[in-house]
């Protein structure tokens, strides 16, 4: 899946079961209701923040290039704030979001 995708990556009716920091990757698998599970791969990461992560249903997904945890992100770890996108994963309950992962780029895999 392409990287500008990732507003439509298909998380309804799905939870998140684990997430793996692996260098500067995080790996967060997802699977959905019917036992379908995927890996979406975020690279070059540089900051995340989550609440309640891991078992809580998802509602949708959403990339900013504006979002201000980019900033924050880049200016903790010295990086210029270009190319980054943050990446957001929401509650399906209150569309608040569970995670956001700022990262360079993503791709999803098939479990």
């Amino acid at each position: 899946m392409a990287d500008s995708d990732f507003n439509k990556l298909r998380v309804d009716d799905a939870r998140v079961t684990k997430v793996v920091f692996d260098g500067k990757t995080v790996l967060v698998s997802i699977r959905d209701w019917q036992a379908n599970a995927i890996v979406v791969a975020f690279a070059e990461a540089i900051g995340i923040q989550g609440f309640g992560i891991v078992d809580i249903d998802l509602g949708g997904a959403s990339e900013s290039s504006t979002d201000p945890l980019i900033v924050k992100a880049c200016c903790a770890v010295d990086e210029p704030v270009n190319g980054f996108q943050c990446y957001t994963l929401f509650s399906a309950w209150n569309d608040q979001p569970i995670i956001q992962i700022v990262a360079r780029s993503w791709e999803v895999s098939l479990v």
